[in-house]
Formats: structure tokens, sequence, C-alpha cells
């Protein structure tokens, strides 16, 4: 039940600030409901430290990734200013429980959660030794799940968390390396920010762009 509140409560969120973000919409809508995410982010945080997490089991991993996923998906595009480094942590905390679980079975438990999962340790990778790694996997369950290319993964992801963020400028690199990994030229539309959109309301679009 916990798990199923923190989806929905990022799932509306994500939804507003796609629409503060990429369309006319008054900037300033997104910040009444800061409480509110900050809320969800406590509780994201109690859900990774609970103590049968610490070490989770095959049938726990799931959560302690959704957590982390979660986690970065909020800081990483709904929120104005967090560094990197924090990301690419949690980034190398989520790349540890994959490797100490059977990955391909929870691959085949929950597949949409899982090529998520993938994508926000990718995204949060940036600049790190790890990024190559992220994408290689990521390529890997598209090819399993018979897919290609940056649309059919939106499609996918988008009734269970997807942000039109992902495919900001910053994010380019990335999925350029999810397309030689897949053998495949382009198929990665790029969202490109219009004149009355502020690169600030992209978040760690800006940062990325300062770092890398």
């Amino acid at each position: 039940m916990e798990t199923i509140e923190l989806y929905w409560g990022l799932h509306n969120l994500t939804r507003l600030k796609d629409e503060t973000s990429l369309t006319r919409v008054r900037k300033d809508e997104f910040k009444t409901h800061m409480d509110i995410l900050e809320i969800l982010e406590r509780r994201l945080v109690k859900l990774i430290q609970e103590p049968c997490l610490k070490s989770p089991t095959q049938e726990l991993a799931i959560y302690k990734l959704f957590g982390y996923a979660s986690l970065q998906h909020s800081l990483a595009f709904l929120h104005d200013q967090i560094g990197l480094p924090l990301l690419r942590l949690q980034s190398d905390r989520m790349r540890e429980v994959l490797e100490m679980v059977d990955a391909p079975s929870l691959t085949k438990q929950y597949p949409e959660m899982i090529l998520w999962v993938l994508v926000m340790g990718g995204i949060g990778g940036f600049g790190s030794s790890g990024q190559i790694w992220w994408a290689n996997q990521v390529a890997s369950l598209c090819v399993s799940l018979k897919i290609r290319g940056g649309v059919e993964i939106s499609a996918i992801l988008r009734e269970f968390l997807w942000t039109e963020l992902y495919q900001s400028p910053a994010i380019e690199k990335f999925w350029t390396h999810v397309a030689e990994a897949q053998g495949i030229v382009g198929g990665y539309e790029i969202r490109r920010l219009g004149d009355d959109v502020s690169l600030g309301m992209f978040n760690v679009i800006s940062m990325i762009g300062r770092e890398v």
C-alpha cells in the first residue's frame, strides 16, 4: 500500500511538472506543491532505510529499487537545484542492489518497472564511469522486450512513471549510448526547449550542462 501511494503521489506531481515546464501554464503553480513533494521524499527515504531492505532478499529488492529510482526521479526532475554527485551516488547504490540479486528474474516479474529503474540509473549516472553500463542494461532489456527507440520506451512507461523531461537536450548523450548499444542510429527524439520555457524548470538539465 505504501509503495502504491508513493507512486501515485509522484505520478500526479510529475504530470503537473510537465504542464508547468513544457507549456505556457504559470511557472509558479508547481511551487505550491513543494510541501507535498517534501513529504513524499521523506517517505521514500524511510522506505529505502527499512531494516528489512538493508540487504534485501530477491522478493524485497524491487521495493528498494523503486525507492531509489523514485527519489532519483524526484530529485532530478521535480526540484530546482540538486547536485549531480548525489544522483551519481544513488545510481551506484541502485547498481549494487541489481548486482546482488537475480536481475533477470526481477525483470520477468516487473519488466516496466525495471526498465524505468534502468533509465533512472542511467540519467543519474551522467558523467560517471557507470554511464555506459546503464546504457547497455537499457539496450539489453529493450532487445528482450522487442522495443527500439525512445518513442517505444516512452509508450511502455507512459502509464507507469514518465516525464517528457526524460527527453530533454542534456539527456541526449545517454540516449545516444543506448542507441549505440542497440546497434541503431537515432530513434530517440529529443524535446527541444521553446523560447518561453525557463531552463531552470529542467533542473538536472541545467546542472548536467554545467558539469559534463
